[in-house]
């Protein structure tokens, strides 16, 4: 599968110049920007409080707090999944990319952080490289 034969029909870049998608990407991801909406949302939790009824507030800090986590597990998803990606670039980026999915994304970072990504990534690891794409 090519970069231009999976996005046949999409066009990437502005001003007419087309880009692949590998460009696009890579152009625009930005995880910082992800880091810092977390750090506001955890900086948010009890703002606004002051409009909600008393009884109505635990369930606010609830909802703020939950909305915390959810963000803060898709950047670890997005990273895990931008990082395995990146660290591959000797295969397709965009099929890795899409084929990687957070489920598969346990023993990558298990490899990491037992300081034996190397193995992993050449099939020696406590997981082998074929099972991060079912």
């Amino acid at each position: 599968m090519t970069d231009r034969g999976y996005f046949n029909r999409t066009e990437f870049g502005s001003d007419g110049e087309w880009q692949s998608p590998e460009e696009a990407i890579r152009d625009r991801h930005n995880p910082e920007i992800a880091y810092h909406h977390i750090v506001k949302l955890a900086g948010s939790i009890d703002a606004g409080l002051d409009n909600i009824p008393d009884e109505k507030k635990a369930e606010a800090i609830t909802y703020a707090t939950v909305d915390l986590f959810r963000a803060t597990v898709q950047y670890v998803e997005e990273f895990g999944t931008y990082m395995y990606s990146e660290i591959k670039s000797d295969e397709n980026f965009i099929e890795l990319l899409i084929r990687t999915s957070a489920g598969n994304l346990e023993p990558f970072f298990e490899n990491c952080r037992a300081g034996e990504l190397d193995a992993y990534l050449a099939g020696e690891g406590h997981g082998d490289t074929a099972a991060i794409h079912r």
